[in-house]
């Protein structure tokens, strides 16, 4: 199961894809497996403007901003 939480507010996301944020998403692991993670995670791609090298961040603290889990 895969739970898009993308903000509607395009004024807000704008700015944030100008600084690398690509998407954001909440998501939860399905599977044989899926039970040894049986919480919500949060997943971000970030691109980094100097190299064009894309990352992705796996996260479950929900009260971060995309654009500080980006710049750690």
């Amino acid at each position: 199961m895969v739970e898009d939480l993308g903000s509607p507010d395009y004024s807000w996301y704008g700015p944030l894809t100008a600084q690398g944020l690509i998407s954001g998403q909440t998501i939860r692991f399905t599977g044989m497996k899926a039970l040894d993670c049986p919480f919500s995670l949060r997943r971000s791609v970030y691109r980094d403007p100097a190299t064009q090298k894309c990352y992705g961040f796996l996260i479950n603290p929900f009260k971060l901003s995309a654009k500080t889990i980006a710049a750690s």
